[in-house]
């Protein structure tokens, strides 16, 4: 990939996008607020990194953000298909998939940069 879309100005984007749902069986899914819905629905985040360059863009990875009320219930998380031994993150942060994998898989040197 860094062949083809490999550039000095390329970037990383980190994008969060919600997947509104009407029951309750999808692994992460919850009662939280939707940038789509503008307001709390049921929902699965995922978190998506893509890389961009004047040369194309790519999606590089991608994680289920799980809330912490799933690691309560270890029936609802193998029920969801969840890997055994899977627990939330100490800080409680959200899920941001590595730029360190871009470097090491895809041979890509990506500025990062944050957006407010």
């Amino acid at each position: 990939m860094a062949e083809e879309l490999g550039e000095a100005d390329g970037i990383v984007i980190i994008d969060e996008t919600g997947f509104l749902k009407k029951g309750d069986k999808s692994a992460g899914v919850a009662r939280q607020y939707s940038g789509t819905a503008g307001r709390i629905e049921n929902q699965q985040i995922g978190v998506f990194l893509a890389y961009t360059s004047k040369r194309g863009c790519a999606f590089i990875d991608r994680e289920l953000y799980i809330p912490e009320e799933w690691f309560q219930d270890s029936a609802r998380c193998l029920e969801a298909g969840l890997p055994q031994g899977i627990s939330s993150r100490p800080d409680g942060s959200w899920p941001i998939p590595s730029t360190g994998l871009m470097r090491c898989k895809y041979g890509l040197k990506p500025r990062v940069s944050t957006m407010s």
